[in-house]
């Protein structure tokens, strides 16, 4: 009835339509604007804490919390799926940045959402920041979202997401800069800028492997925060940041062990799987403290023997190798981008159990020098958060084997006659492998419906219900996958969910732990 007249006349199909778009617009960017929330969800956040204004990942299905404020973001989504408007419709800014990963093949996207307000472009009331962390080979291993009115809210807030509290009245783009400065300098990450379509890209390849093994999506967060990476987008075709570059060999093995000792890879190292005591007695774990023993050519060989014993850890370390090459080459640096892609091919001629990838792996000369980083350093502390001065200490490091480097010529003394590999040969793969800049590799909105409980099977068996006609069990600790009974779990734990089991209720401090 509101739409009766339009400038006197009346409307037609399509300027009805429009004008319902613009006021079901506006529904959603005043509610979006923190503080005004349904009598339900205040009765809910007086019984619960609400999980935006925290660091960990939403707990609504065991705390209760409210999910309230994400319900006008996956409004904002629903209006340009329907419409098949780009998300510049709904949020005026986006910006994202990709992390460098660690050993577990963990990385993060970090991006800054600016809700579209047409009566006052210049506010921020909508702004929020996002964080999917991701496992290169795996699947996602957590999120994280936080409104900047909250930020400037609360100065305990903002001093625990952005390590400082730094003011109130400031534009949303400095907050999410401090945040990732303050985790640069905690977890000493490198981050670039990526556009969105290399963003959406890396979401969906994560939600088809996802979909491969029959896991699912934890909670209403996870979601709705990839279901942001699902729209179009006005970008224009950047290809030299989505487009890998054409493997090439390095020029030799000290320029690899000087790249692979940059500050953005002090976490990379093959340490997290040498610390199990059942491959390598020498390790001294006492609590959280790992004494790391002297290295050695029967410890050396040991070690690769470990980090190459399974599939999962297989394709975890191929995995890395493809990511990293994307990480560089978004940071304009095609000639190391190159070199590992060149390294990464020649671990996949054969499929992963074959006994020529198993014996190429052990021979890369990028895995042999991981291998080497791990016992460099003489004490790691696990899995406490690093100091604050973490970046700098890696700088520091990096220098300072830099500057060996130069004096000697090679490799450190204790490392020249361990270290057998040489540069990869040419096994005729000279493409990339990697997902095109045309677009995503499956359809992000299809694979959250597919990963969902209500469609998900048995690990094992691909049941739909269990064997007495019940719903299905989930996994207490991660709940990304089902079982059709106790039997089938316990012959999943053992052949490798044990690995890659992972809870989402993870602490506050999860984004600044190792």
């Amino acid at each position: 009835k509101k739409t009766a007249l339009i400038d006197g006349k009346s409307p037609t199909r399509h300027e009805a339509r429009r004008a319902r778009t613009k006021r079901s617009t506006r529904a959603v960017v005043t509610r979006l604007k923190m503080g005004k929330k349904t009598r339900r969800s205040r009765a809910k956040v007086s019984a619960a804490p609400s999980s935006s204004t925290g660091l960990s990942p939403s707990q609504g299905q065991q705390a209760g919390a409210c999910d309230d404020p994400l319900v006008p973001i996956k409004q904002l989504i629903k209006i340009c799926e329907d419409t098949n408007a780009p998300i510049e419709r709904n949020f005026s800014r986006h910006i994202h940045s990709i992390s460098s990963c660690n050993g577990s093949g963990v990385f993060t996207i970090a991006s800054l959402f600016v809700v579209r307000l047409s009566n006052s472009p210049g506010s921020e009331d909508g702004a929020f920041i996002s964080n999917l962390c991701i496992r290169v080979h795996d699947n996602l291993r957590n999120t994280c979202y936080v409104p900047v009115s909250s930020l400037k809210g609360s100065p305990d807030l903002c001093a625990k997401f952005c390590g400082e509290d730094i003011g109130r009245n400031l534009p949303a783009e400095a907050y999410y800069n401090k945040y990732l400065d303050d985790m640069r300098n905690r977890m000493a990450l490198g981050f670039q800028r990526a556009p969105y379509k290399r963003c959406a890209i890396l979401v969906s390849e994560c939600l088809h492997r996802m979909r491969e093994n029959n896991k699912m999506l934890a909670n209403k967060e996870e979601k709705i925060l990839t279901r942001l990476f699902a729209l179009d987008t006005q970008e224009g075709n950047d290809t030299d940041t989505i487009s890998p570059p054409t493997p090439s060999p390095a020029p030799s093995v000290n320029e690899l062990w000087i790249t692979l000792n940059r500050p953005e890879y002090l976490n990379l190292n093959a340490i997290d799987d040498l610390v199990d005591g059942r491959f390598i007695p020498e390790f001294n774990t006492e609590g959280f403290q790992v004494q790391v023993p002297e290295l050695t050519k029967p410890l050396f060989n040991q070690s690769l023997e470990c980090i190459t014993c399974d599939n999962y850890k297989r394709k975890r370390w191929i995995g890395i190798l493809q990511y990293m090459s994307i990480y560089h080459g978004l940071a304009r640096e095609e000639e190391v981008a190159s070199w590992l892609l060149w390294e990464r091919n020649s671990l996949t001629v054969h499929p992963l159990d074959h006994p020529e990838t198993i014996s190429a792996m052990k021979r890369n000369v990028v895995l042999q020098l991981l291998v080497c980083k791990s016992f460099q350093c003489g004490t790691f502390r696990l899995p406490y958060p690093p100091t604050p001065g973490e970046w700098g200490r890696a700088i520091w490091l990096y220098q300072r084997y830099k500057v060996n480097l130069e004096y000697y010529g090679s490799l450190p003394p204790g490392y020249r006659s361990i270290v057998t590999a040489k540069i990869a040969e040419d096994t005729g793969m000279h493409d990339s492998n990697i997902a095109s800049a045309e677009g995503p590799a499956v359809n992000i909105t299809r694979a959250i419906k597919a990963l969902s409980s209500t469609k998900s099977s048995c690990a094992v068996c691909g049941a739909r219900r269990a064997q007495d006609g019940s719903k299905l069990s989930q996994c207490s600790k991660c709940y990304s996958v089902s079982y059709c009974c106790h039997e089938h779990q316990k012959m999943h734990w053992k052949n490798g969910h044990k690995q890659e089991c992972t809870p989402p209720d993870l602490p506050d401090n999860y984004f600044w732990s190792t």
